[in-house]
Formats: C-alpha cells, sequence, structure tokens
C-alpha cells in the first residue's frame, strides 16, 4: 500500500499544495498514530468515509464515552 494513501481502503490521499496542506480540514481525512510490535508510532491516513467507520469501530470497542474536543 502507498504511504499516503487511506489505511484501509486504499485511495490516495489528495494532491498536496501550500493551499491545500491541511488535507484534514479540506477534504475531511483523518491522520491517526498507534503504536507497532516494538513501540514505534505507525501513521495512518484514513478519508471520510473510513474515518466514520474506524471511530465508530472504535467506540464499540470500549465502554468508555467518546472523547469530546473543545476541553470539557
Amino acid at each position: 500500500m502507498h504511504p499516503h494513501s487511506c489505511a484501509d481502503c486504499g485511495t490516495r490521499v489528495p494532491p498536496q499544495d501550500d493551499e491545500s496542506a491541511l488535507i484534514s480540514m479540506k477534504y475531511g481525512w483523518r491522520l491517526t498514530k498507534k503504536l507497532g510490535e516494538s513501540g514505534e508510532a505507525i501513521l495512518e491516513w484514513r478519508c471520510p468515509k473510513c474515518w466514520t467507520a474506524f471511530r465508530e469501530n472504535r467506540g464499540a470497542a470500549s465502554d468508555a464515552p467518546p472523547r469530546r474536543s473543545g476541553g470539557t
């Protein structure tokens, strides 16, 4: 899989230039970080559709309430 593609479906990350460097804001993509087997950080891009499924599955896998942004 290309390093700049969705970790779940393989869709390529949209092209980036100086005006759209923040693809999460312009295109709805999200970057997540997880720990690999040896403790290294692994960054994964997800397209909007896969991010929604990832977020829902992550919440279903935990009894904890979903995290909210905004400091509360």
